[in-house]
């Protein structure tokens, strides 16, 4: 099977040090994860220049023909710059260059204004591909909020340029309820699986329309390469969609495009780099290795739709990625009902005991209830662990509606993990140095190590501190590399899988670690071993 990336990157990024910058640092990449080709962009095109990084692409991957350019054009007085758009697209053509990057949002232009009309309408009488971040046009309008309203440029470009194929990348999870009505009106527009994280969302898209509408696609090195490469080769679709989806789905649409080959590039390149092993998918799924996610949820959330949602739903796709057991607190508990969605944990630990094992959850904004709750799930229900959610709470982790709980987790020996962000007034990582002094006997593992990768190392240096806290790996922006620095800084003891199905498709967290590199040995206990350490569990065999 030929894997070609339609999401890749190479140059420095200012923000953090990524896994490469290099076009060295990629092919290493592409070969470790058996990809064959890529479309590549230059990060200074985009934090830049795009007449300096286009420039820079061209030259560090000349020779190197299983790499194609996308460039970055930004319209207006710098396409003006280049001698207009026609101008602009003879020079692309002359370059062997078929897709082209656009960032509205950073390079803060209009997507329906003059100057972007004109270039669109050159792009689009060419058929060209042009690849945009969800984030570029669907607008965050809170820590955790988003506004719906700025999508509908996007259904406005699609039918405007119907010649252009337009791909989203890095779509995340939050807009499929609305990318999925879209693609369904639009037959041009795509997505990638960069970081496609709607739990079983590929399946949804190939179930109603067919599997010429995804690509593959990784978002390296910002997004874990790792993580696409699971999602796609242990999705529950037929193999010839994962084939389609792997390779000729870019290929057909860059085929599309006027431009004429060039010595060297486009088909000429379809050569593989690296001879594919036989079945990639069970090769990297290890059956000698318990797996036991340390943090899921189950059933529908108000902020976003999800795709097979229910306990049922899950246990299917634990089976297929060979997940033993999770750990589970509903979505309704964690947010709008704590008290009944308990309950519906229960019911699902109760109905599949040998799969599903439970988490209690309760409001520091009821704190006189916290105790009673916590006894029953233990006692009655079989629950092993608490879980706080202080961003929905809206109590920071050290205020005294939280103490029932670490009173609770230390006279039981009980484990609580919490939801964290960085930068939140209520759960930033740098507040549970504070509590784990206080409570030194209550393991506390903090769910997503702060999220966002400025968070991380103050997460890791936290954990190096103090020896009841621990780090978690689920979450939209760690990567494998990420990973290793936190099981080489804190111990691999210290690291728990957990992947937040079904917020997430666990196939993003699983492939991730996966791929990271890890030791049989460290791969163990991240895996599982820890968990059913601090949880008290043997083994299921």
């Amino acid at each position: 099977m030929t894997y070609f990336d339609a999401c890749a990157f190479i140059g420095r990024w200012p923000g953090e040090k990524l896994a490469f910058d290099s076009v060295d640092g990629l092919l290493s990449n592409m070969r470790r994860l058996e990809i064959d080709r890529a479309l590549v962009t230059h990060t200074l095109a985009w934090q830049n220049s795009p007449a300096l990084g286009n420039r820079l692409l061209m030259e560090a991957i000349s020779g190197h023909p299983e790499l194609e350019p996308c460039w970055v054009v930004t319209p207006g007085l710098q396409v003006e710059d280049l001698g207009g758009e026609v101008a602009f697209c003879e020079q692309m053509a002359q370059n062997g260059v078929r897709a082209v990057r656009l960032y509205p949002r950073e390079h803060v232009f209009s997507l329906n204004d003059g100057p972007t009309e004109k270039l669109l309408s050159e792009l689009d009488r060419r058929n060209y591909l042009v690849v945009i971040d969800l984030d570029q046009i669907f607008t965050q309008s809170g820590l955790y909020d988003y506004s719906a309203a700025s999508l509908d440029v996007l259904d406005t470009l699609c039918r405007t340029y119907p010649q252009l194929s337009i791909l989203l990348t890095r779509v995340g999870y939050r807009a499929f309820h609305i990318l999925m009505p879209m693609m369904q009106t639009n037959p041009n527009l795509f997505l990638d699986l960069s970081f496609f994280a709607t739990h079983q969302g590929v399946e949804a898209v190939t179930e109603r329309l067919g599997e010429n509408r995804l690509l593959f696609g990784t978002g390296q090195p910002f997004v874990d390469a790792g993580g696409a490469m699971l999602r796609l080769v242990k999705a529950g679709i037929p193999q010839e969609a994962i084939r389609r989806i792997a390779s000729k789905n870019l290929e057909q649409l860059l085929d599309r495009v006027k431009v004429a080959p060039l010595p060297g590039m486009h088909k000429e390149a379809s050569v593989q780099i690296i001879t594919q092993s036989a079945d990639l998918s069970t090769e990297r799924i290890p059956q000698d290795i318990e797996i036991t996610d340390a943090h899921v949820h189950m059933g529908p959330y108000h902020k976003f739709y999800i795709p097979q949602n229910s306990a049922e739903d899950m246990l299917r796709v634990m089976d297929h990625l060979s997940i033993a057991r999770s750990c589970i607190s509903s979505h309704l508990a964690i947010s709008g009902d704590w008290y009944t969605g308990n309950r519906l944990t229960a019911q699902a630990v109760q109905q599949y005991p040998d799969r599903f094992i439970g988490y209690v959850v309760v409001s520091p904004n009821e704190p006189e209830l916290a105790e009673d709750e916590m006894r029953r799930a233990f006692d009655e229900w079989g629950f092993k662990g608490i879980k706080l959610v202080p961003d929905t709470h809206l109590q920071p982790i050290g205020g005294p509606g939280y103490q029932p709980v670490f009173e609770f987790a230390s006279k039981r020996d009980a484990f609580v993990l919490v939801h964290t962000y960085h930068s939140s007034h209520f759960d930033d990582p740098q507040l549970f140095g504070e509590v784990a002094g206080r409570y030194p006997d209550v393991p506390i593992l903090m769910v997503h190590s702060g999220a966002l990768p400025a968070g991380f190392n103050g997460a890791i240096d936290l954990v190096k501190k103090h020896p009841n806290l621990y780090l978690d790996i689920s979450g939209s922006f760690i990567t494998g590399e990420w990973i290793r620095r936190m099981v080489l800084m804190a111990g691999a003891d210290r690291v728990l899988y957990s992947s937040d199905q079904p917020f997430i498709d666990p196939r993003y967290s699983l492939g991730r670690l996966l791929f990271a590199g890890l030791s049989k040995q460290d791969l163990s206990l991240v895996l599982g071993g820890n968990i059913r350490r601090l949880l008290g569990l043997a083994g299921v065999s």
